[in-house]
């Protein structure tokens, strides 16, 4: 997950890695080189669901207007493909800084297990692919105060939902 938080007209950008895994211990093989990798700050240990929802925050916040979108790669996606998208998400920012409090990209691998277990219990009214694939979810929290969607934020996002 990408995040950028403005303050004073100054974008504060920060990745952010959420790996949420369903086990009593993390097992070392998956995971030993990745914790190797030196960072700012963890957070290790066991998370209820309530809690692993609950890290970005309570979602209680009626100061400000957050819009959502999102989309999808597929199984057969290049790093370019991800390159991409992260670009796209900077100059999206970087272009409605004077209306933002911040921004969210984020990728979700759907593996295609999860996906088969979703179409035993019924399936839902999304109806993904039956293969891996990896969502895209991205937010715009505009400014405390602001009312309505300001036409610099609108034809950005139509532009970013469309390339």
């Amino acid at each position: 997950m990408y995040s950028s938080t403005a303050v004073g007209g100054v974008l504060y950008k920060a990745p952010v890695l959420v790996a949420i895994y369903k086990g009593s211990s993390l097992p070392s093989s998956l995971f030993q080189e990745f914790l190797s990798i030196p960072s700012a700050g963890s957070q290790l240990g066991p998370l209820s669901y309530k809690e692993a929802m609950s890290l970005l925050g309570p979602g209680d916040d009626k100061s400000s207007i957050i819009l959502f979108g999102a989309s999808v790669l597929g199984a057969t996606a290049s790093a370019s493909d991800y390159s991409d998208m992260y670009s796209k998400y900077n100059n999206y920012t970087e272009h409605i800084l004077p209306e933002i409090a911040g921004t969210v990209l984020a990728f979700t691998p759907i593996p295609r297990s999860q996906v088969l277990k979703g179409v035993e219990k019924g399936n839902n009214i999304m109806s993904p692919p039956l293969q891996n694939f990896v969502a895209i979810q991205f937010h715009t929290q505009l400014k405390p105060g602001t009312t309505s969607v300001p036409p610099l934020v609108a034809n950005a996002r139509k532009l970013l939902l469309t390339t």
